[in-house]
């Protein structure tokens, strides 16, 4: 009896599952293929089901990956308007991309505002002028125009600096100031002018040489990342290494930064490392900052430190 009622419980199951003596079956020559629906037909369609979910998740990062890095660009490029300047007229070109600086980002919405500039100085045919032109009226005109400045479109661009790079290639910027009284609308913001833009890049006073001071003044004009801002009570100004004669320097262009400051140079930059070394333009300093441990345990009372050299 009860091998009997073991028998009808396992012919009511097999009844009711849905695998069959077919799906045993080895297939013959001639048979067609028919869509299963069977438990591993399932376990197929769900594993299939489950392979599509997976590359569209793989799609959808690559799309947040393409926009991270359309982002990153914007936030380091801005469009800047590029003027050919000749002896007898002004070739004004649509604004480019072109790599940010400190001093673009520092008044990035008057340069959205087109208030900087490129001007490139070349003859008619676009070519360098010569340097060893005698023509009284080109060297005038090159005169009047870094005094003066150029007038165009209702604003007069004043010479502001230079870049290395750029006075290899016979350019230079100039920015826009404030129109003349009046001009502006009520409630516009304040426009600064050329000399104050200078005196935001950098405390440059002690340095009297000319040449010296206009590549101080240059070095804002670098390429550069944005990391982070360093407040003054933070920088610290600490004297060279020299040899006991004095005759050597061992610290030339390189400053110190505590572990913290580093930290956080890594976060703003996405790094995977904590850096030990940067090349950094700092408020009119350049050079190398290296990390010290040292300075970990001023970090607790002063926060984040910065230490600059005066030959930096």
């Amino acid at each position: 009896q009860a091998l009997s009622e073991f028998i009808s419980r396992l012919d009511s199951l097999a009844g009711s599952s849905a695998l069959s003596a077919r799906d045993h079956e080895v297939p013959r020559r001639g048979d067609v293929a028919q869509p299963s629906t069977t438990l591993s037909g399932r376990f197929a369609a769900a594993q299939e089901e489950h392979d599509d979910d997976q590359k569209e998740e793989e799609e959808d990062e690559e799309e947040v990956e393409e926009k991270t890095e359309e982002e990153v660009n914007a936030a380091n490029e801005l469009e800047i308007t590029r003027i050919q300047w000749t002896p007898t007229r002004l070739l004004v070109s649509a604004p480019m991309p072109m790599p940010s600086n400190r001093v673009m980002r520092r008044f990035k919405r008057h340069v959205r505002a087109g208030r900087l500039v490129v001007v490139h100085f070349a003859d008619e045919e676009g070519h360098w002028l010569p340097s060893a032109s005698t023509a009284k009226y080109v060297h005038d005109a090159l005169a009047g125009v870094i005094r003066e400045g150029l007038l165009l479109a209702g604003r007069r661009f004043e010479f502001l600096a230079y870049s290395s790079s750029q006075l290899r290639e016979h350019s230079a910027w100039f920015w826009a100031g404030p129109e003349a009284a009046g001009s502006a609308t009520a409630g516009a913001e304040r426009v600064p002018g050329a000399d104050e833009v200078r005196r935001e890049m950098g405390e440059f006073q002690s340095v009297r040489v000319v040449a010296k001071h206009a590549a101080r003044i240059s070095q804002c004009f670098s390429a550069t990342r944005r990391a982070v801002e360093v407040p003054r009570s933070q920088c610290r100004r600490i004297e060279d290494i020299y040899t006991q004669d004095g005759k050597y320097m061992f610290s030339d262009g390189c400053g110190r930064m505590s572990p913290a400051l580093a930290e956080q140079v890594r976060v703003a930059l996405e790094l995977e490392d904590v850096p030990c070394a940067l090349q950094v333009r700092f408020g009119g300093a350049k050079g190398m900052l290296v990390v010290c441990p040292a300075m970990a345990a001023a970090e607790d009372t002063e926060g984040p430190l910065l230490e600059l050299r005066p030959s930096q």
